[in-house]
């Protein structure tokens, strides 16, 4: 199964997760939901369209914000914000499973400008790309940067609606622990896009 396809599958049991605590939150009838089951991969309906509709509605939010914003949001970089431009001068260095004389005497002399090294990395990446461990490590950076997407852009409306339909105190503890979880989901992405750079390369 390809990471994308396996990926939007649990994006979708995500937002289902979040649509729940949502209307928990306010009052709002979720028991329908109950028809969907999920398991591991799959999500399953006695009316399908529930499953199309998270399965689509995850879709279109992972793809509203294009990826070189999401790279750039979650690196607080602006240029050359992907962890592979500095994974020879920054990350690898504290990866103790790198051997840097190994990989100057594959490749030669390690660059140091952002550009050049995120290219010598990419380049390692397609050899190294249907490793298990590489593959593996892919998808999860892949899948933490699209669930952090997905509440980053839901935060600001869900919350909003949350202070005005269900008051001050409900809003403001519902808005504080969303934050919470998307501040949790961008540690998680920029961890899991520098343990992938590093898995790369360690392999």
């Amino acid at each position: 199964m390809a990471i994308k396809e396996k990926n939007n599958k649990i994006l979708a049991g995500f937002g289902i997760l979040l649509y729940i605590w949502f209307a928990l939150v306010n009052g709002f009838n979720w028991t329908y939901l109950s028809e969907i089951d999920i398991r591991g991969e799959n999500i399953f309906s006695i009316k399908p369209i529930l499953a199309l509709f998270f399965y689509i509605a995850s879709l279109v939010m992972t793809n509203v914000i294009p990826p070189e914003w999401k790279h750039i949001i979650i690196y607080l970089r602006v240029k050359n914000p992907l962890p592979g431009s500095r994974v020879f001068t920054q990350l690898a260095k504290n990866d103790n499973r790198i051997s840097y004389k190994d990989i100057e005497t594959q490749y030669g002399p390690l660059p140091t400008n952002p550009k050049s090294q995120n290219m010598l990395w990419y380049e390692i990446y397609k050899k190294k790309q249907t490793d298990v461990v590489v593959r593996e490590s892919h998808g999860r950076w892949l899948l933490f940067r699209d669930m952090f997407a997905i509440t980053m852009i839901t935060l600001i409306p869900s919350a909003t609606f949350t202070l005005w339909y269900s008051g001050i105190i409900k809003g403001v503890l519902y808005t504080i622990l969303y934050f919470v979880l998307t501040i949790i989901l961008w540690v998680c992405s920029r961890n899991a896009g520098n343990r992938f750079v590093c898995n790369v390369l360690a392999r």
